[in-house]
């Protein structure tokens, strides 16, 4: 949950709290994350089912911390960059495609068989480009779910203070 107000402030009073308070919000924070993690693969998208596979949680409990979704997703390479383009959408758009040629891939294949292969493309090897059209596709939000769990959540952060303003009203 980006754009958080107060969140130093927040993480400041977690600090203050007594050992067995911070135990307890840990386990209500896991018990959050789950419930979240249930609802964003509910909601994934399942052509191939990668992205309902790769959602987890990461919980930092000392910390009072629980990151659920792709946590180690960054931009860049990576097997499930798609996710992004599916989580936000893209918008329509013409871009410029140039492949590498029938001799220059049967080349490749063989460089590649043999381990011989390195990265490096030569230009005169790519075949004449062409413009591929894309479309523009509307987001999917299944990792950003906030509006889906903010009654679960409050409710389960609510019983937390709850139960230990009584404990300190107790003592």
């Amino acid at each position: 949950m980006r754009g958080l107000t107060g969140l130093e402030a927040q993480f400041a009073v977690f600090a203050a709290l007594p050992e067995a308070a911070r135990d307890d919000l840990a386990s209500v924070l896991s018990e959050i994350g789950k419930k979240v993690l249930a609802v964003q693969q509910a909601s994934a998208p399942e052509k191939t089912g990668k992205l309902k596979a790769a959602l987890t949680i990461q919980e930092a409990v000392e910390r009072l911390r629980v990151r659920i979704g792709y946590p180690k997703l960054r931009k860049g390479r990576n097997g499930l960059f798609y996710a992004i383009i599916q989580e936000y959408g893209r918008k329509a758009q013409d871009v410029f495609v140039r492949r590498l040629s029938k001799p220059a891939r049967a080349e490749w294949k063989s460089r590649i068989r043999s381990g011989a292969a390195s990265s490096r493309i030569k230009p005169a090897d790519l075949a004449r480009g062409y413009i591929m059209r894309v479309r523009a596709m509307p987001g999917k939000k299944f990792v950003h779910v906030e509006d889906r769990v903010d009654g679960f959540v409050n409710d389960a952060i609510a019983g937390f203070w709850d139960r230990v303003l009584q404990k300190a009203g107790a003592e």
